[in-house]
């Protein structure tokens, strides 16, 4: 039900659950088009063009998102008729979070990364002190925590490459890293104190500042010409020629907490086993999964067609296998970035709508993040066939090579 000149009930939770519901259910272009006739009457509602923006966004119209996402920062101060301040708070909060994201994908690092600062938010809500934050200050012999257990665990891999940076620049400083527990066995070799502390943990632990690791990127300086390299890991590869590690679903933990109506559907990042069937006829290659966990339908798909399943119990398992590995084909998992951290090959399956992670940037098929990184992206959503298809077809003129 949309509304006439005449009508009134466009605040009526119906009409913005039907907004929410078309994005969820993929409708981009419609939720798009329902918001722009609703502006014409409601003009300084940024609820509507934050909704564009979030459209535009998952259409992969970014430079659109990004002006959409403005809007509602500009308007902030007379936006009408939301029913509280924290609607409005929330609405521009995740308007800049969004708009951050979009900016670094097109290669705006240092507003993108300025932007982040939105995310932070609810760790000064949630008792974090303002005044301890370390914003790119000398250090001195002060004691630093460094927050990387703060998201996911490709995300910590990632962001460590920032350990080393902040040792460089300030080698008098104390440096803490809290991460997860999980990938102790990975940074070891780095002589860094590793905890793995809870937020009410992290909040009391005695330290003079500590750095979120989103902000590592804003405070170290990183533009799209310096990014620097990924940390080093202790490893002896030894590649198997034609020997192809696969991974086709992030991690099945418990379900991660989302917010419909203002973070939009979730991403997809698994495909099912049986997509890769293309590639597992392959004869000349021998692959082994990387995936876990597995389920039973899974493993016996994986033992008909011959695929090794190792046994993984830590990630030290992982790269003794990803050691004799040729190549690495896998959605954007962990995997992806703990072979890319190796330095090997790795073709990334990459979901319509996966650039919620800004380590891929828009319209590229690299990263300069990581350099052996090759992008094959979904062009239509949902669909894995085109990006399997790519990908074998790349595949069979790397098995001649």
């Amino acid at each position: 039900m949309l509304p006439n000149k005449e009508s009134h009930a466009i605040y009526s939770p119906d009409i913005l659950k039907t907004l929410v519901d078309l994005l969820l259910q993929g409708h981009f272009e419609q939720a798009q088009e329902h918001c722009v006739f609703l502006l014409k009457f409601y003009p300084k509602d940024i609820r509507f063009w934050f909704y564009i923006g979030l459209s535009c966004f998952y259409l992969r119209r970014f430079e659109e998102a990004i002006d959409a996402y403005q809007h509602v920062l500009d308007m902030r101060e007379e936006s009408v008729p939301l029913s509280s301040v924290a609607a409005v708070c929330r609405f521009t909060r995740f308007a800049a979070i969004h708009q951050s994201t979009a900016l670094i994908i097109t290669g705006k690092f240092k507003k993108g990364f300025e932007m982040n600062q939105y995310r932070l938010a609810h760790m000064f809500e949630g008792g974090f002190s303002r005044e301890k934050q370390w914003k790119g200050e000398p250090l001195g012999e002060k004691t630093i925590l460094v927050l990387l257990n703060c998201w996911g665990l490709g995300d910590a891999i990632f962001f460590m490459r920032y350990v080393p940076l902040i040792q460089q620049e300030h080698p008098q400083c104390k440096l803490l890293v809290s991460v997860q527990q999980e990938l102790y066995c990975l940074f070891q070799h780095l002589g860094v104190p590793l905890l793995s502390l809870s937020v009410p943990e992290m909040i009391n632990y005695p330290y003079d500042c500590f750095v979120h690791l989103s902000n590592l990127p804003l405070y170290c300086k990183t533009d799209i010409s310096n990014v620097p390299p990924p940390i080093s890991l202790p490893c002896n590869k030894r590649p198997v020629p034609k020997k192809i590690a696969l991974a086709w679903g992030a991690a099945r933990g418990g379900p991660i907490t989302r917010i419909p109506e203002v973070q939009g559907p979730p991403v997809p990042r698994m495909m099912e086993v049986e997509e890769l069937l293309p590639l597992l006829q392959l004869p000349q290659f021998h692959f082994v999964s990387l995936q876990k966990p597995t389920t039973p339908h899974e493993e016996q798909f994986l033992d008909q067609w011959g695929v090794e399943r190792p046994v993984l119990h830590t990630f030290t398992d992982t790269v003794r296998i990803l050691e004799s590995c040729e190549l690495v084909i896998s959605v954007d998992c962990i995997i992806v970035h703990l072979a890319a951290t190796m330095g090997i090959p790795t073709w990334m399956m990459h979901c319509y709508n996966g650039y919620e992670n800004p380590f891929w940037l828009a319209s590229r098929r690299d990263t300069p993040w990581y350099p052996s990184v090759t992008l094959f992206s979904q062009e239509k959503r949902g669909s894995w066939r085109e990006v399997v298809q790519a990908v074998l077809h790349e595949v069979t003129k790397f098995g001649k090579s």
